[in-house]
């Protein structure tokens, strides 16, 4: 028996010294840009980590996390959507729902909402997330800062708000997505999609859509001009 217990805590011992070196070789490519060959690292420390520690781990969920960053970046958010909600439940049992690090994954959530056009999704995982981090770490922590600063970005470009039509009789709730050939694409709050011509908005609305676009607007020939 006691070369069946040597043997078990060996191959802890060198699954462990394996999930390091996997990871370490993960971060490298990563902080370095090199999305698509971090990937391969990426996905065997997820399986890694679920053989370790269990597929409802607090370092599981930081494995899944980096995963869904990882697939986020590489454009991929139909893979990385999952692995970040699920990233995010995990924390949360773990850790219970407010923990600064649960903060943090639902900032990697509303993140790729962004990314991905979702903009109804995105402003109350910020919310959530700011709260927990002010209430525990503080307003001037790094990492509530950096949070703050991102969804004042956000809310610059594709923020909820009033857009009022240039008579000023008629107004709707919705997030900007996007401009392009004199057409204002907005994302509802009903959840579906609208368009209108820049120029049939007011000319509050219309700055708005030009700030969003800055500097890219550089690109469009459209010339707006307030009386």
């Amino acid at each position: 028996s006691l070369i069946v217990v040597v043997f078990v805590l060996y191959c802890s011992f060198v699954q462990g010294d394996e999930l390091q070196d996997t990871y370490d070789q993960y971060q490298a490519l990563n902080e370095q840009g090199k999305y698509q060959e971090a990937l391969p690292f990426a996905q065997e420390t997820v399986r890694l980590g679920e053989s370790e520690f269990g597929k409802d781990d607090k370092a599981t969920a930081k494995f899944l996390s980096n995963l869904g960053v990882l697939y986020k970046n590489l454009g991929d958010c139909d893979k990385a959507e999952p692995l970040s909600k699920r990233a995010l439940e995990i924390s949360e049992k773990a850790l219970g729902p407010d923990h600064p690090v649960v903060a943090m994954r639902l900032f990697d959530l509303a993140t790729l909402y962004d990314v991905h056009g979702e903009y109804v999704k995105v402003e109350p995982l910020y919310n959530r997330a700011l709260k927990i981090l002010e209430a525990e770490l503080g307003p001037e922590h790094p990492s509530t800062v950096t949070v703050q600063e991102s969804f004042s970005t956000f809310s610059q470009r594709h923020g909820f708000r009033t857009w009022t039509d240039i008579t000023g009789k008629y107004t709707r709730e919705a997030h900007f997505v996007s401009f392009s050939d004199g057409v204002v694409e907005l994302h509802l709050s009903n959840g579906e999609g609208g368009s209108i011509p820049i120029d049939q908005l007011s000319k509050a609305d219309q700055w708005y859509v030009v700030k969003a676009q800055l500097p890219s607007v550089s690109g469009e020939k459209f010339e707006l001009r307030v009386v």
